[in-house]
């Protein structure tokens, strides 16, 4: 829905992210479409993987992406919890751990 569709707004009890579940859904789609390609580039499936280190952004969403992807909970790594979004970060932040 373009640039409207990915904002906070401001609003009595917190905040609103308008299209929220279509960014939802998009982001899903998008990690596990993007999961898939470099898995089938490298020859590899999910379960050779030892970790799997998602974008640090939403924990439902990472766990709608591994749950998706077949990916057993104990091998998704993720600090939301911690430290929020991260974004592009995560996965320095979780090395350096």
């Amino acid at each position: 829905r373009g640039p409207d569709a990915v904002y906070l707004k401001p609003r009595g009890g917190g905040l609103r992210m308008p299209a929220g579940a279509d960014v939802f859904r998009h982001a899903v789609e998008c990690m596990c479409a993007t999961a898939r390609a470099v898995l089938e580039s490298t020859g590899l499936t999910i379960d050779a993987m030892r970790y799997f280190i998602p974008h640090q952004a939403n924990q439902r969403i990472t766990d709608r992406v591994a749950e998706r992807l077949g990916c057993s909970p104990g091998r998704v790594v993720s600090n939301i919890s911690g430290y929020g979004n991260t974004g592009s970060a995560g996965a320095v932040i979780l090395r350096a751990e």
